[in-house]
């Protein structure tokens, strides 16, 4: 058995995610590489091509929605990137529903006043938003 490929040591990588069975890190400089995970193994590391992302001081947060690489930078608003053959697609800033930033807006805090995560579990879950509380 092969020693298992290294990701997500260097002081140059910034955040840690995973999209689908591939173990994703993106570096202080915006390049992204990940590792595909087999039987439990990772396999060798390789870089994706394209777009940079995550890269810039205001940048908090990183995750992953579908095939897409989000960001969340500090004042709330959101970008992404769709991936498509290890390729990062250009960067593009999600609108819709919301008319506030992200993180401000007040549907995305309970009645309360109690903090819970966007796409997590609510700390308060009898107050939560939902389209039913606040239809």
């Amino acid at each position: 058995m092969s020693d298992p490929a290294k990701i997500g040591f260097s002081p140059d990588d910034r955040f840690m995610m995973t999209l689908g069975s591939t173990l994703v890190v993106v570096r202080n400089d915006g390049s992204v590489f990940g590792s595909d995970v087999v039987n439990g193994q990772a396999q060798a590391v390789f870089e994706f091509g394209g777009a940079k992302i995550g890269f810039n001081p205001q940048d908090r947060f990183m995750m992953t929605l579908g095939n897409t690489l989000v960001v969340v930078t500090q004042d709330g608003s959101v970008y992404g990137s769709d991936v498509v053959n290890r390729q990062l697609q250009p960067v593009f800033q999600f609108g819709g529903y919301f008319p506030l930033p992200i993180w401000s807006s007040p549907l995305h805090r309970s009645r309360t006043g109690r903090n819970f995560m966007l796409g997590g579990t609510p700390s308060d879950t009898e107050h939560a938003w939902s389209p039913a509380t606040c239809g």
